[in-house]
């Protein structure tokens, strides 16, 4: 039975971490197309990377690179089969056009036993950049027997002492750098800062609500920096345990006084991915209208009810199969991409990315993003305007600039989901 649209029920006022945007002029670290950055299958070599500043003159980016990405190719000298990648590292100055680089690193890294899932190259690497400025890195990942490039770009925050890259995590299980953002409960870290000062920890377990839709108009309220705990971790000649065994958030600083610090989310294993009936109930919320969605959660059984709404709107079980590993497979990129004090499909874009799919275009700035669905410059064209808010707990914070103009797209989005269709640009 096919369902007709119906006006998606209010939200509770999102509770953000709003501080006052800058007044600096806006830079553009790239005016090209970065659509592939939030698409997984349009990223040929995934890899994570982590910054530190143990010396004020030193900084060492952490690099790890999934080798099963990597081609296999023969060893001409051993006869084994390897994966090969170089790693092209270049830090520009904050301002200007990006042509000299401050400092500019080449490394090789291999794999003698390529093809394994959980597989990574691991390398660091040291460049010598002055402190006092927040610099522009790009770094590129070539695979040697495949001759493809992955590009990323990031921030070298050397400008503020008390900045997140300015601390150290370790995995104690691993002893590899914790490369997210986020980890699941429970778990054990090694956290050490460049000036081997004790640590004030403040823990902070909130509840933050669903964005509303894109042509909502709401002002969301200050956030209340009053930790619910505070504890304090000595400094040691290696490495301070953090137990993280509660949900919330813990920001670690180096000065009690001060707000910049590293933050560390957690969420419930196996997060970013989706597997409970309770988190694929929770995130239909977005193509579900209010009443619905009360309804559901008032069934005996949960999981009964969520494969029922997809197969009322699919009319078979080969199309809701369908429209749930969509849906369900956005919902995990949104985790990955977007996550920060929220999970990240409970972000403004994760809203966006979930219900109208990838962008064709993204443009960056470091003030914000605009996506693009359609054509550029083209007045058919849909655009999404994200500003990054400033806060002292993640540099992956955007809200969404709202108008009432996206009602009318955003009812066609919900109406073709509810209706069998997966809406996709």
């Amino acid at each position: 039975m096919r369902k007709k649209l119906i006006i998606f029920g209010s939200f509770t006022v999102l509770l953000a971490l709003v501080l006052m945007h800058g007044c600096a002029p806006q830079r553009s670290i790239s005016s090209e197309n970065l659509a592939h950055i939030y698409n997984s299958e349009r990223t040929p070599i995934r890899a994570d990377y982590r910054v530190f500043h143990p010396e004020e003159n030193l900084t060492t980016v952490f690099l790890r690179v999934a080798a099963s990405d990597l081609t296999p190719g023969q060893n001409l000298e051993t006869f084994r089969m390897e994966s090969d990648a170089v790693v092209d590292l270049k830090v520009y100055p904050p301002q200007g056009l990006m042509v000299r680089a401050v400092d500019s690193v080449l490394v090789r890294i291999n794999d003698a036993a390529p093809g394994k899932d959980d597989n990574y190259l691991h390398t660091a690497i040291n460049l010598s950049i002055r402190s006092g400025y927040t610099y522009r890195a790009v770094m590129k990942i070539t695979d040697i027997n495949k001759n493809e490039t992955q590009e990323m770009r990031f921030e070298i925050d050397k400008l503020n002492p008390n900045h997140r890259h300015n601390f150290l995590v370790f995995e104690t299980a691993q002893r590899i750098p914790l490369y997210t953002d986020y980890v699941t409960t429970p778990t054990r870290l090694r956290i050490k800062n460049n000036e081997s000062k004790d640590m004030t920890v403040r823990y902070y377990n909130r509840n933050f609500p669903l964005p509303p839709p894109p042509f909502s108009s709401y002002s969301p309220p200050p956030f209340r920096y009053e930790a619910d705990s505070v504890f304090s971790m000595r400094a040691t000649s290696d490495f301070s345990i953090l137990d993280i065994n509660r949900p919330g958030f813990f920001h670690v600083l180096k000065d009690g006084n001060q707000k910049s610090g590293l933050s560390i989310f957690t969420f419930p294993d196996p997060f970013p991915m989706v597997t409970s009936t309770e988190q694929m109930f929770e995130s239909l919320r977005y193509v579900t209208t209010e009443w619905e969605f009360r309804e559901m959660r008032q069934r005996s059984n949960l999981r009964l009810a969520v494969e029922k709404f997809w197969m009322d709107c699919a009319g078979s079980k080969e199309r809701a199969r369908e429209m749930i590993q969509v849906y369900y497979g956005r919902v995990e990129e949104a985790n990955r991409f977007f996550t920060s004090y929220v999970e990240g499909w409970k972000t403004d874009r994760g809203l966006i990315h979930i219900v109208y799919g990838r962008p064709n275009i993204i443009y960056k700035t470091d003030r914000g993003e605009t996506w693009i669905y359609g054509e550029d410059r083209n007045t058919m064209s849909l655009s999404f305007t994200f500003v990054k808010v400033i806060n002292p707990f993640t540099d992956n914070d955007y809200r969404l600039s709202r108008d009432e103009s996206y009602k009318a797209s955003w009812y066609r989005a919900i109406e073709s989901w509810r209706n069998g269709r997966i809406h996709a640009n």
